[in-house]
């Protein structure tokens, strides 16, 4: 069995706080995934059976505060290995954050199972 959760797939978006979390995420922090039908075919294709998924809304937003903050720690653990200067993402997203904030996605699951043979 295979089961595997994240809230990065585009469709986890559905309001514009949680597409500006998954637009800074992806473009900033490399940290998209394909579409959840290209997951879908690619396990059909594994011979997995079975696929099913589950969402599930953390209602998580952040105020601009919140998500100063948490942009900090993300940038401190330097993702992938890649250093970024807080300034100038700030400066590309920070008026955004305030209008909007951030929420974050839902998180898709999705299980399968190998074929029987």
């Amino acid at each position: 069995m295979l089961l595997f959760a994240d809230n990065m797939f585009p469709e986890c978006v559905q309001n514009d706080a949680q597409r500006l979390y998954w637009s800074l995420h992806s473009r900033e922090f490399q940290s998209g995934l394909p579409s959840k039908s290209f997951v879908f075919n690619l396990l059909h294709e594994w011979g997995m059976t079975g696929l099913r998924e589950l969402e599930y809304d953390p209602a998580i937003s952040l105020d601009e505060k919140e998500a100063r903050v948490e942009l900090l720690d993300i940038i401190e653990a330097k993702p992938f290995g890649k250093v970024i200067d807080f300034g100038s993402l700030w400066k590309r997203y920070g008026e955004r954050i305030g209008r909007i904030g951030l929420a974050y996605p839902k998180v898709l699951l999705i299980a399968s199972r190998k074929r029987d043979r």
